[in-house]
């Protein structure tokens, strides 16, 4: 626990202190060299990440999010609530007015949302890929199909068909199919249709989270990622399913447990005594090790073969005694067991 605390304070003080000391040495090595150049200075700069773009002292508010794409591009005052997420290549412009996204909605790849007016998205609402909204309102479980257009002043309560383009001042009420270019009433939703897109929503928050655990991650993290996925591709299927059987908790006897065991110790040590003939084999170690006893399996096949043929006449000879029967190849009598045959 003591040395946890120590590796602890040291990470705070190098992320703290040393590494923006380093840094603003950097930048002034940096702006030093390019003054001896002169018309020759680089002018290579570092661009900061698009996620979050101040503008008019309004900074992106983006901690509750779910997930936020690193390519996304948020500007201004943009507000994202509790597990709402933006999706890659997605742009939202609150540089003139606010853009508020309420709580779980989803707003796809590629879309285009500019706060020409306060720009509202309610509670689990849904705005597909390549779409375009312009100063509207969203409210709460709306459905905007991909490549659709919502005009400023418009109002979207209910769905909104792919490829559709909604009019300015457009009111579309909950419940309420629209269609087209310009978009015109349709019909109204069936109660399957809505319980489609509640179930599509949802695995879509899922996967938001996901994408959001993995472009969170540091080097670090991703590094390590990386020698566990190695470590796998290289464990063999005994120890897959030694591990699978610890995550459960299955119980399992001390004699299956310790067979599991020697098999993986099977399948990684070469058997002590092998021929040539083995030693390029692809077979399991236990067939190998039978392999080595060929003369005496065929010997057990033989009589074995021997034993089935006189089951068969006493079963369909009742009556018969044991020496009327003689088998084909006559065993020694020196083999007494050998004899009821």
């Amino acid at each position: 626990m003591f040395k946890v605390k120590i590796l602890q304070l040291f990470d705070s003080f190098v992320l703290n202190t040393v590494g923006p000391y380093y840094r603003r040495i950097g930048k002034s090595l940096l702006s030093q060299g390019n003054d001896m150049l002169g018309s020759e200075a680089s002018d290579d700069r570092l661009v900061q990440c698009l996620r979050q773009v101040q503008t008019n002292g309004q900074t992106p508010q983006i901690s509750d999010a779910l997930f936020t794409a690193p390519n996304s591009v948020l500007v201004g005052n943009v507000i994202l609530k509790q597990n709402s997420s933006v999706w890659y290549g997605a742009t939202l412009r609150a540089d003139q007015n606010a853009i508020t996204v309420g709580k779980n909605a989803l707003i796809q790849d590629n879309v285009y949302v500019k706060a020409t007016q306060p720009v509202t998205l309610g509670n689990n609402s849904y705005v597909g890929p390549n779409s375009n909204l312009q100063g509207c309102l969203i409210g709460d479980d709306a459905f905007i199909g991909m490549g659709s257009t919502i005009k400023q002043g418009a109002s979207v309560q209910g769905i909104v068909a792919a490829g559709s383009l909604v009019p300015e001042g457009t009111q579309i009420k909950q419940g309420e199919v629209w269609a087209g270019s310009p978009a015109k009433y349709l019909r109204d939703i069936t109660p399957q249709e809505l319980q489609i897109l509640r179930e599509y929503k949802q695995e879509l928050l899922e996967l938001a989270q996901v994408h959001g655990e993995e472009t969170s991650k540091n080097f670090r993290q991703v590094v390590i990622d990386t020698d566990e996925r190695l470590i796998k591709q290289s464990r063999g299927t005994e120890e897959e399913a030694l591990q699978k059987i610890a995550e459960l908790n299955f119980p399992l006897e001390y004699e299956d447990e310790e067979f599991i065991e020697q098999r993986v110790f099977m399948k990684q040590q070469p058997p002590m005594f092998m021929d040539s003939e083995n030693l390029f084999s692809q077979q399991d170690q236990y067939e190998q090790d039978l392999s080595q006893f060929s003369e005496n399996m065929q010997k057990y096949s033989e009589d074995y073969q021997i034993y089935e043929e006189a089951k068969k006449y006493f079963e369909s000879n009742p009556q018969a005694k044991a020496n009327q029967f003689q088998p084909k190849n006559e065993i020694p009598d020196e083999k007494p067991w050998s004899r009821k045959y």
